[in-house]
């Protein structure tokens, strides 16, 4: 189970609160942020590869991608929901990536910076096509994502924001 909560820090001219000074927390990105490139599969063959691959799960998928992260490899399998949704993940060879890779209707580029912030790491992405930066926070329960008081402007379950829904 994932929960998480996502914020909007900057999207192209405008910049909302951050625990971080915007500017600095973007040049930190450009320089010491992982390159991430996410290809999005068609979802109605999310049963046929994953059964290919041995992985048998116990929900239904609604998103199905494959992400390379400097030199390591994974796929990446998530339910429905906004604030909270079954996700399995798992590294993969190159080669099964290069494999899946063909397969692509979609794909993202950004880069990720984590920081520690109020003792939770912040997932920090920066997506230069869209000039956006937004902040991720995972919680072992919807409890917990409830009691986090923050001012960053939360974006969780706005479909535009979505990664799969910025991908191109």
């Amino acid at each position: 189970m994932e929960i998480e909560k996502k914020f909007l820090i900057k999207e192209k001219l405008k910049t909302y609160f951050s625990p971080f000074n915007v500017e600095e927390l973007k040049k930190e990105i450009k320089k010491k942020g992982k390159k991430i490139i996410q290809h999005y599969l068609p979802v109605e063959l999310s049963k046929e590869i994953l059964k290919e691959m041995g992985i048998h799960l116990k929900f239904e998928p609604n998103e199905l991608r494959i992400r390379k992260s400097d030199k390591e490899f994974y796929i990446t399998a998530k339910s429905k929901g906004s604030l909270s949704r079954q996700e399995f993940e798992t590294k993969i060879s190159r080669e099964i990536f290069e494999i899946l890779e063909k397969l692509k209707e979609k794909s993202l580029e950004k880069r990720r910076l984590e920081k520690v912030y109020n003792r939770k790491v912040i997932e920090f992405d920066y997506l230069p096509k869209f000039s956006l930066i937004t902040a991720e926070i995972e919680f072992n329960s919807i409890d917990e994502a409830k009691r986090f008081k923050t001012n960053m402007k939360e974006i969780t379950g706005i479909k535009a924001y979505k990664s799969q829904n910025l991908a191109k």
